[in-house]
């Protein structure tokens, strides 16, 4: 019994340095821009009621500003909308590292809320809105996200 404790707090550990280790990869200003996102707690494209949300906005920077090594670590984010967020702008970047971490990562079945089309909201499993925003056409990518 105390070696499946000591076990299981090892594994623990292990897990927490890895996401500090991650994190320390990230740029302080991406970090912001992760914690913006996080906390909006709904994906939104480009155009929801009467303008861009402060959450697209940090999108758009981070479409912008992240290295695609940030993207990839932001994949594996334990927030779901961070995840979803992460994961597109890969698409907008480099798609073919983006198919690479749909075929390598599993993504949840955890359920996010999207505000993708104006105010029409939606809720999706992560791993559907992946492959939903992986096999958009560029003319309606353009429509969802415009720099």
């Amino acid at each position: 019994m105390r070696f499946i404790i000591i076990v299981f707090c090892c594994l623990i550990c292990i897990d927490i340095s890895a996401q500090i280790r991650s994190r320390k990869e990230i740029r302080p200003e991406i970090e912001a821009l992760r914690a913006t996102l996080a906390a909006a707690d709904v994906i939104y494209g480009r155009t929801t009621g009467a303008g861009e949300t402060k959450a697209y906005k940090a999108f758009k920077k981070l479409v912008e500003k992240a290295t695609i090594p940030e993207l990839k670590i932001l994949v594996k984010d334990k927030n779901t909308v961070v995840k979803g967020y992460a994961f597109w702008a890969l698409v907008l970047r480099d798609r073919k590292a983006a198919l690479l971490i749909k075929r390598k990562f599993k993504f949840s079945l955890k359920k996010v809320n999207t505000g993708l089309y104006g105010c029409i909201g939606d809720r999706f499993k992560l791993k559907d809105f992946v492959n939903i925003i992986y096999s958009l056409p560029d003319d309606q990518m353009e429509f969802l996200y415009t720099p």
